[in-house]
């Protein structure tokens, strides 16, 4: 099995639970890949600051909660079907 966070370098958040951050880290990770077609563009977007975040990281708001990761699921589906974001 492929360590995810440890690829991305994060860690548990404190307001996630273990179980869910698994299966929302992934989940971000392979929208970001196929929105952007290269490893090191999808990490450089989740990993810089984005003005629709309050110019924070994604990979920081989808690790904080369910909610945050729905936000940049949608940054990344305006993204990939052309709506402005």
């Amino acid at each position: 099995m492929v360590d995810l966070a440890g690829i991305l370098g994060v860690t548990d958040g404190p307001a996630a639970g273990p179980l869910r951050l698994v299966e929302r880290i992934p989940n971000i990770w392979g929208f970001a890949q196929e929105v952007w077609k290269d490893d090191n563009d999808a990490r450089e977007f989740l990993f810089g600051r984005h003005v629709m975040l309050d110019d924070r990281r994604p990979i920081d708001v989808a690790i904080e909660s369910e909610l945050g990761a729905e936000l940049v699921r949608n940054i990344l589906g305006g993204l990939l079907y052309g709506t402005a974001v």
